[in-house]
Parts: structure tokens; sequence; C-alpha cells
């Protein structure tokens, strides 16, 4: 095991040398590239069903190249001592999940059996307590990059976030390709995630 060290492997330039990113140490980041099917034409690009991939919400979620990381400084103890009932409700309610956390893993709020939609009953609480840290269904899941280094940013003061311009020629080509098999059919997200 390479954590906590600068090693690299993949096809992510992580800018490791880029002053601008601290090292936290706290054990590294890897990028996984998700093929979401487009639900919303009329034929998806399966032709038969099945063959859906799913990711666990396994490490810390930092974000996608879509939705970004949607990051906010944390509030100064001056600033929450004016606040409303309500301000304080939707700070923790918009705290809670992310718009990329709700994107890619829709039921990670759901904390009872009636919010996971499950149609047939009974199921043990123990697997449908585990279904809520699935993620949406995918066509592909391909792992693009790990390191050992855990990049935060200072200036947005914030966890770095993988972009396509920070893919290798090699990864380029690999993202441009998925694009190509899958075209008008899908999308395609570069995803982050911290090892902590």
């Amino acid at each position: 095991m390479h954590r906590r060290s600068t090693t690299v492997r993949g096809f992510v330039r992580f800018p490791i040398n880029d002053h601008r990113y601290k090292n936290t140490n706290e054990g590294g980041m890897f990028v996984r590239l998700v093929v979401v099917e487009n639900r919303d034409r009329k034929n998806g690009w399966r032709v038969c069903t099945g063959g859906s991939c799913y990711v666990k919400f396994d490490e810390s979620f930092q974000g996608d190249d879509v939705h970004g990381s949607n990051y906010e400084k944390d509030p100064t103890k001056e600033e929450i001592e004016k606040w409303t009932p309500e301000q304080a409700k939707a700070y923790i309610d918009k705290s809670q999940t992310r718009p990329y956390e709700k994107f890619h893993f829709p039921l990670i709020d759901v904390t009872n059996r009636k919010g996971l939609n499950w149609n047939s009953e009974p199921h043990d609480e123990r697997v449908l307590a585990d279904r809520k840290y699935n993620s949406i269904p995918y066509l592909a899941i391909i792992n693009m990059g790990s390191t050992g280094w855990s990049g935060f940013d200072s200036e947005k003061e914030d966890y770095w976030i993988c972009s396509y311009k920070d893919l290798t020629d090699e990864g380029k080509s690999l993202y441009n390709t998925v694009k190509k098999l899958y075209g008008k059919f899908a999308d395609v997200y570069l995803t982050t995630w911290l090892d902590t």
C-alpha cells in the first residue's frame, strides 16, 4: 500500500506538485469514470434489460466534474448566533446531502423502510439499510486513477475535484472512447473520492 504517499497510478494527473493544493495526508484519492444512461430518451442504450453496475458509497465522496463539490465554508460562531430557527434547519438540511451525492446516491438520506420504496416486503432491515449506500445503476464504471496524495485546494478551501483536463492523454482517449461507445444515450461523469 502507498497510502499517504505521492505514488500515482492510472490515467489521472493528480496535481501533487501544485502549491495551490495542500496534502492533508488522509490516505489518498481516487477517480472513477461512471456512465449514466439517459432516461429522458425514448429508447435507452440497452436493447435488453440488465447489465447495470453499482458503486457502494465506500469512501468520502468529494464531487464530480458536472455537479462540482458545492462545498461551503462552515459558518462562524457569530453567524450561527444570528440565525433564526428556520435558517439553522435550512443549513442542516442542505449540509446533509450535497447535490452530487443526491444524484449518484438518491437513497443516501433515507432513514426508514418506507423511504426506500422497496416493492416486496418483508426484507431484513440490514439489507434495506445497506441499499441506501448503493449508487444509481450505471452502464459502466472504470477506476481511472489512484494516489496516496490527498489534495486540499487552499484557494477554494475545498478538496481537489478531477475534470477532463486533469486526465492524461491516455485518460482522455479512454474517456472519449467511452463517450463514443454510449453516444447520445448516456452521460459520463468523473467522480472524485477521498480515502479517509
